[in-house]
């Protein structure tokens, strides 16, 4: 009786060890699974912000002016992604997918924003770009709500409070009504988008400094919006890409992560830049 005793509190033990070292340390990297979850996007979300940090940083130390450097910023911001990529990115995220999906949405602002010399502000909302890019592989409700997403933006009165409770409205009706697989592009957007809100309405002032050549720090002409709503559909766009060609063969989640990161990442930076010079010159 007392040798079962003992086997069966050998048992509790554990049975509980092993629980708790699980509950301390949980990675979304499971090798059956191609998806990330919830708190892992909000993660990536926070990597784009220390990713414009380091941009920041690295126009600083270039000393990036609009006439010297109006045509080769989007290699002055590819060169600083990829650097933050390499050094400042865990094993969760893949750098080789991070890398490429920034440089992809980089060339896109770019082509976009600037065409023979002068700055462009005829463009489409890259939110409806991307729908129209990748129609064929988006489903009709992911359709609707990444369009209720560029609404928020597009109509918003400028409360930050209200856009950031829209966004979430979003994104509970994406969890409750798509399939996992549907609902991660659109959460992903949601988040980055609301820590992109977060970002620029913190931080254009020393954007604006940092590269306007003089000019003063005003925030009520930026539009922090404009560069959210790309956000997302960069954020999206590297989700949807990713899933479309599995992103690099083998990498899976962590494939997945880095095209997010990439895609927001790379259209942020680009984004902002060339608002600061339109505004400026």
């Amino acid at each position: 009786m007392m040798k079962n005793l003992l086997k069966l509190s050998l048992g509790v033990i554990i049975f509980f060890t092993f629980f708790s070292c699980n509950k301390e340390k949980v990675s979304y990297i499971d090798e059956k699974s191609s998806l990330i979850g919830i708190e892992e996007i909000r993660d990536i979300a926070k990597k784009h912000n220390e990713a414009m940090d380091f941009v920041l940083e690295g126009l600083k130390k270039n000393n990036i002016s609009f006439r010297r450097n109006k045509e080769n910023v989007g290699d002055i911001i590819n060169n600083q992604l990829e650097v933050f990529y390499s050094t400042r990115l865990e094993n969760d995220i893949d750098i080789a997918s991070a890398k490429e999906y920034s440089e992809v949405e980089v060339n896109r602002v770019v082509s976009l924003r600037y065409k023979n010399g002068h700055l462009r502000t005829d463009t489409s909302s890259l939110i409806q770009i991307l729908i129209q890019n990748y129609s064929d592989k988006l489903s009709e409700s992911q359709i609707q709500l990444l369009s209720d997403i560029e609404d928020v933006f597009s109509n918003s009165t400028g409360d930050f409070d209200e856009v950031v409770s829209k966004l979430d409205e979003i994104e509970n009706l994406a969890i409750s009504s798509l399939t996992e697989e549907e609902a991660l592009p659109v959460i992903a957007g949601v988040e980055v988008g609301k820590e992109s809100l977060q970002y620029w309405k913190e931080n254009i002032g020393e954007w604006e400094q940092a590269i306007s050549e003089g000019g003063t720090c005003q925030l009520r002409w930026f539009s922090w919006k404009e560069v959210a709503g790309s956000d997302v559909a960069g954020a999206v766009g590297g989700a949807v890409g990713a899933a479309v060609v599995n992103a690099i063969p083998g990498a899976g989640q962590v494939g997945y992560a880095g095209a997010v990161l990439g895609g927001a990442a790379g259209t942020s930076a680009t984004d902002a830049v060339y608002q600061i010079w339109d505004h400026f010159f």
